[in-house]
């Protein structure tokens, strides 16, 4: 009797096993690293920009028949497979002081297309990626023009001065200036004027702040420039000094001696075989001075348009005496005040 029972369900359970183990054999499973792209609620992609450049891929277990894996590989392989979430920054953190929000994003691998019979599973400790979402501000920023001129470019006006820029708050609280493209000048010549004029001549904007992209409105400007010609050092010997002296100044100077009160200069200037007309002198006006040594007082110096002092700004040791005091021979003569 209960051979008879028993038998038949012995046989059933062995042929279960054979069934689960036939079919174990036609499961397959694939385990790549698939890329993942979040991207932000169309609601809030003018609001913020995120920042994913270093987010990692993330392994998904692929189960399914060997054939249905076999197209699993082939799209992998062709990168047609890609976690691809949509994000979204609470209201509540919308208007962060710095401009910058920090997500975590839980991923979902049900929105992969695999073929049918294919199960697709994300570890649960690798399913999490965060990301920065940072919020877009518009600016006005001064223009500055981007040269290779040096020192041979001495004015420069640029229209419009300012331009409207567009991007992320945390790079545009640091930003001072948007630069124009290199602007390269003709080279000088001997025959050049003193002074060129350039422009009005347009250049782009570079839409840039530091490693940064940003849009820029206008993405243009129009400049005009004042260029020197060729330069060369002038050097002028025995070049003597003047002073400036307020009403009623009560001292007369005297020098300590006779080549005291001339000095050497060396100017950067226009290529010219004229001695350029400068005028070094001490401005006794700028402070109240006493009588007796005032040693190492500082040369003002006016020099003619495009001329430059290559050197320190000159010094000078005099002597500052009372007006009813006589002054003293200098190398057998008098110096006039």
């Amino acid at each position: 009797m209960f051979d008879r029972i028993f038998t038949p369900l012995i046989a059933l359970s062995l042929g279960f096993l054979v069934w689960v183990y036939i079919r174990s054999r036609d499961e397959a499973v694939y385990e790549p690293e698939i890329p993942v792209q979040v991207q932000l609620a169309p609601s809030q992609t003018e609001l913020f920009q995120l920042d994913q450049s270093e987010l990692p891929p993330v392994p998904i277990a692929f189960t399914g028949p060997p054939s249905r894996i076999r197209e699993v590989r082939n799209l992998f392989r062709d990168g047609a497979l890609r976690i691809q979430q949509v994000v979204t920054v609470p209201e509540e953190r919308m208007q962060d002081p710095s401009g910058r929000v920090e997500l975590t994003v839980t991923l979902d691998a049900s929105g992969l297309r695999v073929p049918p019979g294919v199960m697709a599973v994300i570890p649960s400790f690798k399913n999490r990626v965060s990301v920065v979402a940072r919020r877009i501000i518009e600016r006005r920023l001064s223009v500055r023009l981007n040269h290779a001129a040096g020192d041979r470019l001495q004015t420069t006006a640029i229209e419009p001065s300012q331009v409207l820029v567009r991007g992320p708050k945390d790079v545009l609280d640091r930003a001072t200036v948007a630069l124009t493209e290199l602007y390269v000048p003709p080279a000088a010549s001997d025959d050049d004027k003193p002074i060129r004029e350039v422009g009005p001549q347009k250049i782009r904007l570079i839409p840039r702040l530091g490693d940064e992209t940003v849009q820029i409105t206008p993405s243009e400007v129009q400049f005009r420039a004042t260029l020197k010609g060729p330069q060369r050092i002038h050097e002028l010997e025995n070049v003597p000094v003047f002073f400036l002296t307020p009403a009623n100044f009560p001292y007369k100077v005297q020098f300590l001696n006779e080549r005291a009160g001339t000095i050497t200069l060396r100017l950067r200037g226009p290529v010219s075989e004229e001695r350029p007309v400068v005028y070094p002198y001490v401005n006794l006006a700028s402070r109240r001075f006493g009588a007796g040594l005032n040693a190492d007082e500082p040369i003002r110096v006016d020099l003619p348009p495009g001329y430059s002092l290559v050197q320190e700004p000159p010094k000078i040791s005099f002597q500052l005496i009372p007006l009813d005091v006589p002054a003293e021979p200098v190398d057998g003569a008098f110096k006039p005040s």
